[in-house]
């Protein structure tokens, strides 16, 4: 009896030792997957938020949001190792977004900065600069169909 109770201890403490490292390595894998998860949620609804608020909203609620949109998408670019192409594209069109802005509000060298940022982002992912003028041609003809903004 003593034997089989010095085994049980002796493979107890075999079993802290080896399997309390890995489960907490573990744990903290998941945590961080859960984290990256939620942020990546967040990301998402921060930037339809942004993308409905260019459209219905007025110039400066949509600027706000769509600021906003870039902030988080650039916590996720150095927060998530995993971050993908098509939140890439997202962060671009928010700068692309925010140049259309600054463009029909008067402020051409803003505007310019914002496309140079857009170009920056979107090129290196394989969109020509005629698909780019393309694509936020659409998207002001999208604000201009709310009554936002003339194209």
């Amino acid at each position: 009896m003593p034997n089989k109770l010095f085994h049980f201890v002796l493979l107890f403490i075999l079993g802290c030792v080896l399997g309390l490292p890995w489960g907490i390595v573990e744990q903290r894998e998941v945590v961080r997957k859960e984290t990256i998860l939620g942020m990546q949620g967040e990301e998402d609804m921060v930037d339809g938020f942004a993308k409905m608020q260019f459209i219905h909203a007025d110039p400066q609620q949509a600027r706000r949001a769509l600021l906003d949109a870039v902030t988080v998408h650039e916590k996720m670019k150095v927060d998530d190792p995993d971050w993908d192409k098509r939140n890439q594209v997202k962060w671009g069109f928010c700068y692309g977004d925010l140049a259309l802005l600054e463009e029909s509000a008067g402020n051409p060298d803003l505007a310019r900065n914002y496309m140079v940022k857009a170009k920056q982002i979107l090129t290196p992912l394989g969109f020509r600069e005629s698909k780019i003028s393309e694509i936020l041609q659409e998207h002001a003809s999208a604000r201009a169909q709310s009554g936002e903004l003339r194209p």
